[in-house]
């Protein structure tokens, strides 16, 4: 069994995320970004310009799915839900002390040491896995970012909505 597990793994090609690839692969991975919108929906649209924004890089995105903070975060109020890639997503004030929590506590749960991620698969023409190495400390200081950004737009009485 396990020389065709080893057969099957070494047809397949591995890609991982580098800022500085330039191989094209990089396009599947996602970074993305939250900003502080009025959720009023009988507000004027805000030009984009004059948002507050907080940038959440490709290894930020990542950990938020991959360790499951999306996930714990579906529950909070929102408009036009679920949280997921390539959705708009924009969550209430009521919710964001209890987000920044979420966020806050499973950050602290979270492992020091470096992670190589699973990122994704295509199985045709090649078969492909991306994966992305995630250094814990960086990724740690992202998401304890985005968790003061969720309080600061709390004490607003703003939304959050996730570009990711």
């Amino acid at each position: 069994m396990w020389d065709l597990i080893y057969a099957m793994t070494k047809k397949r090609k591995i890609f991982y995320y580098s800022s500085e690839s330039a191989d094209g692969h990089n396009s599947v991975f996602r970074d993305g970004e939250a900003w502080q919108v009025d959720p009023d929906p009988r507000s004027p649209m805000e030009d984009e310009d004059s948002v507050t924004k907080l940038r959440l890089d490709v290894q930020v995105v990542t950990a938020l799915f991959s360790f499951g903070i999306v996930e714990e975060l579906q529950h909070l109020p929102m408009e036009f839900g679920p949280i997921d890639l390539f959705e708009e997503t924009i969550l209430l004030p009521s919710g964001l002390a209890e987000g920044a929590r979420i966020i806050r506590e499973i950050c602290d749960s979270l492992s020091p040491e470096n992670q190589d991620v699973f990122y994704g698969s295509q199985l045709s023409p090649d078969k492909v896995e991306y994966r992305i190495a995630i250094d814990m400390r960086e990724v740690k200081k992202g998401i304890i970012g985005l968790a003061d950004f969720f309080k600061e737009a709390a004490r607003k009485q703003l939304g959050i909505q996730l570009w990711l």
